[in-house]
């Protein structure tokens, strides 16, 4: 009979202990998840999909009207451009034919030092990694006749 009183509490025991686990471990879990989806003691999971959706519509409606802004201006400068391109063939035309040679000779010219300056630029940059890689080999070749130098005495 003890022995059946002593199985029985040991196996009351045991289903508690099993029992108090599982609540911990699924507190855990519950924990985890609730971490993961936000705070939802203020508010419903769908009141939070729609403060979120109003949050990005509000981001979409500002980055909308930056964007307005800019092509605004955008629009705004071709038109000063084309404005300028407008007063610029009127005078063009008004001017005699030799006056028209000389511009665009001048043109000619500009377009012919533009160009140049470019290539200029170009070979300067060029000029220096080359002076850089004779420097490294400058390097390389004292340090390999330093190593002869050594090796023969």
């Amino acid at each position: 009979m003890e022995t059946i009183i002593a199985s029985l509490i040991t196996g009351i025991f045991g289903v508690i202990v099993v029992l108090i686990t599982n609540i911990f471990v699924n507190k855990r879990g519950y924990d985890k998840i609730d971490s993961k989806i936000g705070n939802v003691w203020d508010s419903t999971l769908s009141s939070q999909h729609g403060d979120i959706k109003e949050n990005i519509n509000r981001a979409e409606r500002s980055i909308n009207e930056r964007l307005s802004e800019k092509t605004s201006n955008i629009y705004y400068k071709v038109d000063n451009i084309d404005k300028l391109l407008n007063r610029n063939e009127v005078k063009y035309e008004n001017l005699t034919l030799d006056q028209r040679e000389i511009k665009d000779n001048v043109n000619k010219l500009l377009f012919e030092w533009q160009n140049l300056t470019i290539e200029n630029n170009k070979l300067r940059e060029e000029n220096f990694r080359l002076r850089d890689k004779i420097h490294s080999l400058e390097d390389k070749l004292d340090r390999y006749r330093d190593d002869e130098w050594d090796m023969e005495r």
